[in-house]
């Protein structure tokens, strides 16, 4: 799902541009940069993973759109990338493995977000590490950066069991009872998302919060995979949030596992694909038709929950409804 959000994304971006120019705009460009840093050096996967789809998305898009990765050491994030792929550490050996990434990765000079100024837009689509808060914080004190985060995850959570029919927050003693505990652990995702241990990855949520989010936008769609309620003190009325289930398998073939309206959805994914090897058979289709295993066609142990229920396509959905750039 994350990866779909980013094609999206980069792709209303370049339709964006496209009108600029169609009104009698002289230069329409954009930039993404595809920030990482959380993973760059648990392994080489989701590296490689990200380097492919910047370089086949800007091989599509460019000029009118570039994605570039964010990577703090080239040297070691190439070493991880080929030794994933069992190739020679080598430029060379990245373009075997896709058409020119090699020579895009060694193009790369983006090591940080601390030359982001004026007006800028932030899609967090996994945990955020130390470097990226250090950053924020960085840009908004020296250039008075205005960011606007959009964040696809639940900004609360129950702690305790309740009756469905309850409108109203129970009352509730922290930590609950042994046997109605509920929620620890299985926080929104994005909290999960992370390699660094979960008490960093739990203090920098906090410091995001204390350094940027006060002189910052933030906006949570909150889309949630079944219908429940956001706590409140006890006493007061909940807040209701409205399921929106919307389960895929991906691959050469998507898979709808769970929708409002499956049969659409089956025929919208399967448009996609064949739209995208019409015009995009070399750089678009290939990334779309990514599935659960690895590069040599792997089985990828920590992704069993997705080959049984779907990807839940929350941050693709979020972009379609909140990434509508503004052309003035």
């Amino acid at each position: 799902d994350d990866r779909l959000a980013i094609i999206l994304l980069a792709f209303q971006a370049a339709s964006a541009n496209l009108e600029r120019l169609e009104k009698g705009e002289t230069e329409a460009k954009a930039t993404i940069l595809l920030d990482g840093r959380t993973y760059e050096t648990a392994g080489g996967l989701s590296l490689w993973r990200s380097l492919q789809l910047a370089t086949r998305l800007t091989a599509a898009l460019a000029p009118s759109v570039e994605v570039l990765p964010v990577i703090t050491d080239s040297l070691s994030a190439l070493k991880l990338m080929c030794s994933y792929l069992k190739v020679d550490a080598s430029f060379e050996a990245l373009n075997r493995s896709a058409a020119g990434a090699g020579d895009f990765f060694r193009s790369l000079k983006v090591q940080d977000l601390r030359a982001v100024k004026g007006v800028c837009s932030v899609w967090m689509l996994s945990g955020l590490c130390t470097k990226q808060v250090e950053d924020f914080a960085f840009c908004q004190k020296n250039f008075g950066t205005r960011f606007t985060f959009i964040e696809q995850a639940q900004p609360a959570w129950q702690s305790i069991d309740f009756p469905a029919s309850a409108e109203v927050q129970p009352g509730w003693a922290f930590p609950p009872a042994f046997g109605e505990e509920k929620g620890f652990g299985v926080e929104p995702s994005n909290i999960r998302s992370s390699e660094a241990p979960y008490r960093e990855t739990l203090t920098n949520y906090v410091r995001f919060q204390q350094l940027v989010a006060p002189g910052a936008k933030y906006v949570c769609p909150a889309l949630a995979r079944s219908n429940g309620f956001l706590p409140a003190p006890a006493g007061e009325p909940m807040l209701k949030i409205s399921g929106r289930p919307f389960n895929v398998i991906p691959g050469k073939e998507y898979v709808i596992k769970k929708a409002l309206d499956a049969k659409r959805a089956q025929l919208v994914f399967g448009k996609l694909l064949e739209n995208a090897k019409a015009c995009y058979e070399d750089s678009l289709y290939p990334e779309l038709c990514i599935d659960s295993c690895d590069d040599f066609g792997a089985d990828r142990p920590e992704l069993a929950a997705v080959v049984k229920y779907g990807t839940f396509m929350a941050d693709a959905i979020v972009v379609c409804l909140a990434a509508r750039p503004h052309l003035q």
